[in-house]
């Protein structure tokens, strides 16, 4: 061998403590070799027969996991390394793969010319034999060293794991009792909460909810969430919460909800998506007030504020009819002594002057009764949607307790222009009526039908509503609409009245059709479009410009 690997020999540090003979011996043993990168050395479990010192390069040795998979990477040898000594000495398989992780440079020591050297040269051979023991027990020293510091890394990672389980624990029992605050205020929460999936199907459905709809948690869960509302309100609900979540909005709209007995009530529904930590949509949170009450006792107040108005209209409408009743009195007064004296003259000018005195009473009293249209607000208006309402506001009522209602709604219905307030008053007077002639009825069920209908040739909605009442006589049909009309023992016959004026404010049409004992049924014509004009009260004159002479 020469001498520069007796040189190269002596710069390993197993070797060296050897003399420069004792090198020169062992380079001739040597072999010296050359391996590229991802070069697999030897195999786990095959025979070993050559010990391995690296001049150069790096070696990953190897294990199967005990799982059977992918091979643990044990250790890295680098250069001055060896490894395989136990090839030398045993003849146990490898224990271990070996594997070029980069180009190496190896000295290799073959079983063979190890137990040739045995015999010729036992002293050296012992001697390799003390530098690699003596290796191997540093190694052992480093490798206890390393398994101590080892134990107390596992020992504080136990510990703080532990720790970590004992914070964790504690933190899910906070959770957890937060849990069951947070459920406790949902369920006590006088308002109904729901909350969805992110296709919209309930997943909770609180106490409240359950008290206001009719249904247990069972049964209501995986429902579509807008399927609690009324079918007419279902398709605009549905735009307005998938238009705010798609802005990161609330809604907030009244809206008719319908309970599990298909009964209706009056809700105000806020609705907002619920997002999670990276911004996406994970569901709905909806909360439900219901508002029937708030709403009956609304329109109870504007019915006594409406009644007082009347009181101090009544009390303006006697201070200007008494106006007109002086000055016919005065005229009156006079016209005996006029017609005493043959004046024929001033006997036609006082009865011109009374004339003209009823004719300004009759302008204003029908002023007063037309007064309704001098202010009329058009605004979009959802018709299925507004009798809903209407409906769901008077079947709590008294009078209406024992009628049942049908309903039937056009899905094509469009949106029309109209007056909601003016509508109400239109309808509630009709339900008014329905009622009335129910409650004499014994024989049969009491029902009140409403139905919704487009006609797109004539640009008109249809409602039709409709009682199985008394009905009304047939003689009586055609004075239905006309002043003073009542079937009422105490009625005025200002409702029909009033109904009639509305539809025609609207530009619409009204008919009715009854047979007596059968029943009666109310159509009301509305158009999509607001008429181009609304008629206006005549002009009168103030009855001071009233001649008395």
């Amino acid at each position: 061998m020469s001498e520069p690997m007796t040189e190269l020999l002596a710069t390993i540090p197993i070797f060296a403590r050897f003399s420069h003979q004792q090198l020169d011996n062992i380079s001739r043993l040597m072999v010296k070799r050359r391996y590229p990168a991802n070069h697999l050395l030897f195999e786990e479990g095959s025979p070993g027969d050559t010990f391995y010192v690296i001049i150069s390069g790096e070696v990953e040795i190897q294990k199967k996991s005990a799982e059977g998979g992918d091979k643990v990477t044990l250790a890295v040898r680098g250069a001055g390394d060896f490894f395989g000594e136990m090839a030398l000495i045993q003849n146990a398989p490898r224990f271990a793969s070996a594997k070029i992780a980069q180009e190496c440079q190896m000295l290799e020591l073959p079983k063979q010319r190890f137990l040739s050297l045995l015999g010729s040269n036992p002293v050296l051979a012992n001697q390799i034999m003390g530098a690699l023991s003596y290796r191997l027990r540093e190694s052992d020293l480093h490798l206890i060293e390393d398994l101590k510091k080892k134990n107390r890394e596992l020992r504080e990672a136990y510990d703080l794991q532990m720790k970590l389980a004992s914070d964790l624990k504690q933190s899910n029992q906070q959770l957890q009792e937060a849990k069951e605050f947070l459920e406790r205020i949902i369920s006590t929460t006088p308002n109904a909460i729901v909350v969805t999936d992110p296709e919209k199907r309930i997943v909770t459905f609180n106490q409240t909810a359950i008290r206001f709809f009719g249904y247990s948690l069972e049964e209501i869960k995986g429902i579509d969430f807008i399927s609690l509302f009324a079918t007419s309100a279902q398709s605009s609900l549905q735009e307005s919460i998938d238009q705010a979540i798609k802005e990161s909005l609330l809604v907030r709209k009244e809206v008719t909800a319908q309970r599990r007995d298909g009964t209706y009530f009056l809700t105000q529904l806020t609705a907002t998506g619920v997002q999670d930590e990276r911004g996406e949509v994970v569901g709905v949170l909806g909360i439900i007030e219901d508002i029937t009450e708030e709403k009956n006792l609304e329109r109870q107040a504007l019915e006594l504020e409406q009644m007082a108005s009347r009181g101090e209209m009544a009390a303006e409408v006697a201070h200007e009819l008494n106006n007109y009743i002086s000055i016919l009195g005065g005229n009156l007064e006079l016209l005996p002594y006029v017609m005493a004296r043959g004046d024929y003259l001033q006997i036609q000018e006082k009865i011109k002057a009374m004339q003209e005195a009823i004719q300004k009473m009759t302008i204003f009293t029908e002023n007063l009764m037309s007064l309704s249209q001098q202010k009329v607000n058009f605004v979009p208006c959802n018709l299925s949607l507004f009798l809903d309402n209407e409906l769901a506001f008077i079947k709590p009522q008294a009078r209406f307790r024992q009628v049942d209602f049908g309903t039937s709604w056009d899905p094509n219905l469009p949106t029309i222009q109209a007056d909601p307030n003016r509508l109400q008053q239109l309808f509630y007077n009709l339900f008014n009526n329905a009622a009335a002639a129910l409650s004499e009825v014994e024989s049969r069920k009491r029902e009140i039908s409403v139905s919704t209908r487009f006609l797109p040739q004539r640009e008109m909605v249809e409602i039709k509503v409709a009682d199985t009442g008394r009905g009304i006589k047939a003689e009586h049909l055609d004075s239905v609409f006309e002043k003073r009309f009542t079937t009422k023992p105490k009625g005025h016959g200002f409702g029909l009245l009033t109904i009639k004026r509305v539809v025609e404010v609207h530009g619409g049409e009204i008919s009715v059709d009854s047979k007596e004992g059968v029943g009666t049924t109310f159509t009301v014509l509305l158009p999509v479009k607001p008429p181009v004009e609304t008629s206006k009260p005549k002009e009168f004159t103030s009855p001071e410009k009233v001649r008395t002479s």
